[in-house]
């Protein structure tokens, strides 16, 4: 988790019209964001609490790290993220506020919301699975509704625990974050993109062939598997193919199904979750409105039938 435990998402402020954001009050006017301290790190950016002068509120603002601010791949990135989020509207996204071009460079203003990552939520309930089963199969249909929305304009590429917000730690109440590797559906820049989760990466992505939504579909595969299954991940992750270069090598029976580790879990989503980890991105669910179908349909077994 973070070092406090309010990190970055927003709740929906307003658009503007503009992209850019003013941070200086002009000529003998005070500074717009003032009282910057930081309240977390990720691999590319450091994420301020600060005060905001001209709406009197608290905001966050995820400013990129030095090393990476004269990077051309990670100023687009930004730029994107902000582009993409202010044109996606759903309860379970969540939306940036705007750019931020100022005496700390560049970086991205967003609401301060109570709460932590999905990434956290998991670690906080090892060993909690059955009594919180259906609160995960809550989650997974929510998020996938939301992807459906995403999908209307884009391919996430970057769907894993750490980018799932819980707002005051609620499982009822997620958002995905962090377009920053978005990119448009069918479009040439979806085969060149670096970037995404060795562990959650479709196979065609590391491969740079064509990134479509199935991809986000597979993401979610292995993401249900892990949160389904108290943080298993199934042999055919690719998370070892930057240490050993290559797809892991493994036949469908080497594949665990969830209800292996949880005797609640009924054969139809059994069923899902493997078709969406399929390598193959042909034998995967055609949308993850389908999914998000299936997810609505699912019934619990009790795990004590004779």
């Amino acid at each position: 988790g973070l070092a406090c435990p309010i990190p970055p998402v927003l709740s929906g402020m307003p658009e503007t019209s503009s992209i850019a954001i003013s941070t200086s009050g002009g000529p003998g006017r005070s500074a717009r964001f003032v009282d910057w301290s930081s309240i977390g790190k990720g691999g590319s950016s450091v994420v301020y609490k600060v005060f905001d002068n001209e709406l009197g509120i608290p905001l966050a603002i995820k400013i990129l790290k030095q090393d990476h601010r004269t990077d051309p791949r990670y100023i687009e990135s930004l730029r994107r993220e902000v582009l993409i989020s202010r044109r996606l509207r759903h309860p379970n996204i969540c939306p940036i506020h705007d750019l931020y071009e100022g005496e700390r460079e560049l970086g991205i203003v967003m609401d301060l919301i109570e709460g932590h990552d999905l990434k956290e939520w998991l670690q906080l309930k090892r060993g909690q699975l059955l009594e919180s089963m259906p609160g995960r199969i809550s989650l997974l249909s929510k998020l996938c509704r939301a992807l459906v929305v995403a999908h209307t304009l884009i391919v996430h590429r970057d769907l894993k625990p750490a980018n799932i917000f819980l707002r005051k730690g609620d499982i009822e109440n997620p958002g995905i974050m962090d377009f920053g590797l978005s990119t448009p559906d069918d479009s040439d820049v979806s085969k060149q993109l670096e970037g995404g989760t060795p562990k959650y990466m479709a196979p065609e992505q590391f491969l740079r062939r064509e990134v479509t939504q199935r991809a986000d579909i597979y993401a979610m595969g292995i993401m249900s598997y892990e949160i389904l299954t108290d943080g298993q991940i199934p042999v055919c992750s690719l998370k070892d193919v930057h240490k050993t270069g290559e797809l892991p090598v493994f036949v469908e029976e080497d594949i665990v199904p969830p209800s292996a580790f949880c005797a609640a879990i009924p054969p139809e989503l059994d069923r899902l979750i493997l078709a969406m980890i399929e390598h193959d991105p042909a034998k995967r669910p055609e949308s993850i409105d389908e999914v998000a179908e299936v997810l609505s349909a699912i019934k619990l077994l009790d795990p004590f039938r004779p």
